[in-house]
């Protein structure tokens, strides 16, 4: 869970550097490289967290049988 929020928070960090290449002001193929990247990892992350807390048998209560199909 830590990895994912250092995921999190430099995806935060980069934001006013993609706002500045959006505006024509920085490198935008350099940063949308490092989002995919980072966004790739997050979703990874996001991804065995899920499964491991299902193997684990956390949060089944708020599972509902027709989510399980």
């Amino acid at each position: 869970m830590a990895r994912r929020a250092s995921e999190e928070e430099a995806i935060a960090a980069r934001a006013a550097a993609w706002d500045a290449a959006v505006d024509g002001q920085g490198d935008r193929q350099g940063l949308l490289d490092w989002f995919t990247q980072r966004l790739a990892a997050r979703a990874y992350l996001g991804t065995v967290i899920e499964d491991l807390s299902d193997a684990l048998g956390e949060g089944e209560e708020g599972h509902v049988s027709h989510r399980r199909h």
